[in-house]
């Protein structure tokens, strides 16, 4: 499902907010509640496997299983927000959103960022302090989104190929 408006987008949100407190509530559990069920240790399900540690595949279980469910909430957001921001740089209306030119942009976007990030710090660093932990973060998240961005094309394209060859070899 791709979004395509901010109204979409907006409906991802509670369902991701409800699986991050889920989480959160699990964690809570795992780490200061099961603590005191050191008792259930004496219930024992199968030889060396008691009902303590079946909570506790459960607790992992569950999380594993919600963290899956927000990766699936999250990706379309992630794809949105992509788009958006490639929109912004300057030379992608000339690329394609699915080809192979768009990772050499992103990557050439990559090392621009990485030179900002590295100069610009050290020439306001004696106007402000911290300034560069916070280049750094912005760095850093817009180089997840390229690399996200990288990952992302490079797997169409290799799909897209994948399926010409499939379809190649399905007509012999």
């Amino acid at each position: 499902m791709e979004l395509k408006t901010f109204e979409e987008l907006k409906k991802k949100f509670p369902v991701l907010a409800s699986y991050l407190l889920l989480i959160i509530i699990f964690a809570f559990i795992s780490s200061f509640v099961m603590p005191y069920l050191s008792f259930l240790n004496e219930t024992v399900i199968f030889p060396n496997f008691t009902l303590y540690h079946a909570l506790n595949v459960f607790f992992f279980l569950a999380v594993i299983f919600l963290i899956f469910q927000i990766w699936n909430h999250l990706y379309p957001i992630l794809n949105f927000f992509i788009e958006k921001f490639y929109k912004m740089l300057p030379g992608s209306e000339k690329v394609g959103k699915r080809s192979i030119r768009r990772v050499l942009y992103d990557i050439a976007y990559i090392i621009i960022v990485i030179l900002i990030v590295t100069s610009i710090p050290l020439s306001l660093s004696s106007f402000f302090e911290g300034i560069g932990m916070f280049f750094n973060l912005i760095g850093l998240v817009i180089i997840f989104f390229l690399l996200f961005d990288i990952f992302r094309t490079a797997h169409f394209v290799l799909a897209g190929k994948i399926q010409e060859l499939n379809h190649k070899l399905s007509k012999k």
